[in-house]
C-alpha cells in the first residue's frame, strides 16, 4: 500500500530536455514539500529530513550526484544553508508537543494552513517550471536552467519560512497553557458548572427552557439528506457520503439523534454533545439565527462552521477519510475528542448508517 499523505504535494516535473541535475533538484524539492507537509499532520516533528544528504544522494540519468560541478549544483550550496535550521524548526516542534496537548483543535488549524501554504508554493514552482529548453544546445541549457534552479532555492527558502512561522504560532500557545495553573471542574447541584484555573473562574449554568424548546429526535435518514444536500459533493465543504456517515456514526453514540439531549453531569447538549466554551458559541450561534439551540438545523450549521473555523484540523482529518469507519474514528478523534472508549462503536454505527441510509 502506497504511503499516506496528510495531503498530497502535487509532483514537481522538469522542463523536458533538463539537465540532470535540474531534474534531480525539482526532485529533490519536491520530497522536502511533500516531507514538510507531512510534518505538519503526522505529528511527528522527528521525522523531518537532512536535505542536504538527501541531494547529495541524488543522482541523475547519468548516474552523477547534484553534488557534481558539472551539473552546476548551486542549489546544493542553498539548501545547505537551510540544514541547521530546519534541524532547529523540527526539534522545536517536537519540544511543543508537551504543552499543546489541550489546544489540538488550534494546533491542527496551524498545521493545515502551513500545509496550504506550501502547496501553493510548490504550485507557483511548477508554473515557473512549465517552459521549453532546448536540446544539444548545452550553452543555451546552462543560461536557461540559471533561473529555475534560483526558483527552486527561493522555493525552499519560503518554505522553510513556512517553518517557521508555524513555529512561532505553536510556541506563543504553548507559552500560554504553560502560564496557567491546570482547571478544576465542579458540578453543581443544578446541573451548571464551575472552570476554574489559576487565572480565573467560569461559571457555565444549566440547560434553560430555551435551550431544550424546539428540541426534536430526528433519524439518521434526515441528517443525512440535509448535510449531504447543504455540505456534500459540489458544496464548499464537499464531504462525501462516507465521511457523512462517519460524523452520523458519533451522533447516534453521543444523543441518539436527539438535539434536545442534556447530559447534567457534563453540561452537554445537542447532537454532538456540545459543552463548556463551544456550548456557549452554540447558543450565540442560534441567538444569531433567533432560533433555539436545540434546532435542528441551527445544530447542523453549527457543527459545519466549527468544522469550516475553530475545527479545521479535524475537518482535514475527516475529509482525508474514504471509509464510513475511517471517517467515524477521525471525528470521535479530532472533533469529539472523546476517551476513545467507545470508537468501536461509532465506527460501527458509522458503517450500520452508510449501508442501510446511503446504499438503498
Amino acid at each position: 500500500m502506497a504511503d499516506q499523505h496528510f495531503r498530497d504535494v502535487p509532483k514537481l516535473t522538469a522542463p523536458a530536455n533538463a539537465s540532470p541535475g535540474l531534474v534531480a533538484a525539482v526532485d529533490a524539492v519536491w520530497q522536502y514539500a511533500q516531507t514538510c507537509v507531512d510534518l505538519t499532520g503526522n505529528g511527528d516533528p522527528a521525522s523531518a529530513p537532512d536535505f542536504s544528504e538527501l541531494l547529495q544522494t541524488e543522482a541523475g540519468k547519468d548516474g552523477k550526484s547534484l553534488t557534481d560541478t558539472s551539473n552546476h549544483s548551486e542549489l546544493v550550496t542553498a539548501y545547505d544553508g537551510h540544514v541547521k535550521q530546519v534541524k532547529k524548526v523540527k526539534t522545536d516542534l517536537a519540544g511543543m508537543d508537551n504543552y499543546v496537548g489541550d489546544s489540538t483543535g488550534d494546533t491542527a488549524g496551524v498545521a493545515d494552513d502551513t500545509a496550504g501554504k506550501i502547496i501553493h508554493k510548490i504550485t507557483s514552482l511548477q508554473s515557473k517550471l512549465n517552459v521549453k529548453l532546448p536540446k544539444d544546445d548545452p550553452k543555451s541549457l546552462i543560461s536557461l536552467e540559471g533561473p529555475l534552479l534560483a526558483a527552486c532555492s527561493d522555493t525552499v527558502d519560503k518554505i522553510h519560512g513556512d517553518l517557521k512561522d508555524a513555529n512561532t504560532q505553536i510556541q506563543k500557545k504553548a507559552a500560554q497553557i504553560a502560564a496557567q495553573s491546570p482547571p478544576t471542574v465542579t458540578t453543581n447541584s443544578d446541573g451548571s458548572r464551575t472552570f476554574s484555573t489559576g487565572n480565573s473562574t467560569q461559571h457555565y449554568s444549566a440547560a434553560s427552557a430555551q435551550d431544550l424548546s424546539g428540541g426534536v429526535k430526528t433519524t439518521a435518514q434526515e441528517i443525512y439528506q440535509y448535510l449531504y444536500k447543504h455540505y456534500g459533493p459540489g458544496t464548499k465543504m464537499n464531504l462525501t457520503s462516507a465521511q457523512i456517515a462517519g460524523i452520523l456514526g458519533n451522533m447516534q453514540v453521543e444523543s441518539s439523534f436527539d438535539t434536545s439531549a442534556w447530559n447534567s453531569g457534563e453540561g452537554a447538549l445537542g447532537l454532538s454533545q456540545w459543552e463548556g466554551g463551544r456550548l456557549s458559541s452554540l447558543r450565540a450561534f442560534a441567538a444569531s439565527r433567533r432560533t433555539s439551540a436545540s434546532d435542528l438545523h441551527t445544530q447542523l450549521d453549527f457543527l459545519m462552521s466549527e468544522l469550516g473555523g475553530s475545527e479545521s484540523g479535524a475537518l482535514a482529518q475527516l475529509k482525508a477519510a474514504d471509509t464510513p469507519e475511517a471517517a467515524a474514528a477521525a471525528f470521535d478523534q479530532y472533533y469529539e475528542r472523546s476517551s476513545g472508549s467507545s470508537r468501536g462503536t461509532r465506527m460501527a454505527d458509522a458503517q450500520n448508517i452508510y449501508n442501510t441510509v446511503v446504499q438503498v
